[in-house]
C-alpha cells in the first residue's frame, strides 16, 4: 500500500488552514488559495499524490478545479478529495475511481480531518492493481 507522502490542497477557507497544520507535517502537503496557484506548484515540479480541493474557492468551483488539475497532470492519474460544509452534499456523493474518492466535511476536530482523508487513501489503495486503478465496467479508462 503506498503511503501518503505528497499531498496539494486547494483551500480559501483560513480555519481550514490552522486545521491543517495541526493534522500534517509541514513536509507532507503544499497548500495553495486557488487554481493558479496550484497550477504554478505543479509547473515546479511538484506531483501529490493526492489532491484535496474546497468545494468553494475564488476563482472556480472545487470540481472545476480538481478537474483541471487532475487534466495538468495527465497521463499520471491522481485522485482527488472534494471537502465541503454542506454535509448533506456528503452524504449522497459517489466515488468515481480514480478522479474522486469522495466528498468529505471539513467539519469537526482536527483528528477527524485526517480520519476522514485517511480512510478515503486507504479504500483507494485496496482498490489498485501493480498501482493502478482497476479497469472496470464502471471504471473504463
Amino acid at each position: 500500500m503506498k503511503q501518503l507522502d505528497n499531498i496539494l490542497f486547494v483551500c480559501a477557507d483560513e480555519a481550514f488552514h490552522q486545521k491543517l497544520s495541526e493534522i500534517f507535517k509541514p513536509e507532507i502537503y503544499q497548500l495553495t488559495t486557488d487554481v493558479d496557484d496550484a497550477f504554478a506548484l505543479i509547473a515546479a515540479g511538484y506531483l501529490p499524490d493526492l489532491i484535496v480541493v474546497d468545494l468553494v474557492l475564488p476563482k472556480l468551483t472545487g470540481a472545476e478545479t480538481l478537474d483541471q488539475l487532475q487534466k495538468k497532470l495527465l497521463p499520471k492519474a491522481i485522485p482527488g478529495i472534494i471537502m465541503t460544509n454542506n454535509d448533506r452534499l456528503v452524504l449522497y456523493s459517489l466515488a468515481r475511481i480514480p478522479e474522486l474518492l469522495g466528498v468529505m466535511s471539513k467539519k469537526g476536530e482536527s483528528i477527524l480531518l485526517y480520519e476522514r482523508i485517511k480512510k478515503l487513501w486507504d479504500d483507494y489503495q485496496t482498490l489498485l492493481v501493480d498501482g493502478e486503478p482497476m479497469k472496470s465496467i464502471l471504471n473504463p479508462k
